[in-house]
């Protein structure tokens, strides 16, 4: 697991989260995180690209973590919305996909809300930082208490 803060450059950055917090950006809610049968909770997010298609108008907003991942092939690029809880609730232990592959996990927005690797360690949720890691290694979500939202953008490539 590698932590890289200050990923993108400020000017950039600032831009990509105006985008992301207008009110005019598309969200799509989803019943469950990580897991269909874990319904004690709920995501909303957007998916720009999956199977090797861009899904979304809006891809080229994460071109600018893209030009600066090395990759070969991208299988799915989607931005994750969560709604502040009054209690933190953590969410089932989950791998992206079942294919080899690696994560960018690029935190937007500043909060305390974070991810955890199992047996490796948190990722808090600094605003402008990037997570990067083995796509085998189990993860899960803890939803913020503090901010309105908590957004990430997570880059599952190979």
């Amino acid at each position: 697991m590698n932590i890289i803060k200050n990923y993108l450059e400020e000017k950039i950055h600032n831009k990509l989260w105006d985008s992301l917090e207008s009110g005019h950006f598309p969200w799509y809610y989803v019943k469950h995180v990580a897991d269909p049968s874990d319904i004690k909770d709920f995501q909303f997010h957007h998916t720009l690209y999956e199977n090797g298609h861009q899904k979304s108008d809006l891809f080229y907003l994460c071109h600018p973590l893209l030009g600066k991942l090395n990759f070969n092939e991208l299988i799915r690029v989607r931005i994750n919305m969560y709604t502040r809880k009054e209690n933190p609730i953590t969410h089932k232990w989950h791998t992206d996909s079942e294919i080899l592959h690696k994560v960018a996990l690029y935190h937007v927005n500043q909060n305390n809300g974070r991810t955890e690797f199992k047996d490796l360690g948190v990722s808090e949720s600094e605003a402008n930082s990037i997570v990067l890691f083995d796509g085998k290694i189990q993860h899960r979500s803890v939803t913020q208490t503090d901010a309105k939202i908590r957004v990430n953008i997570n880059i599952n490539y190979v």
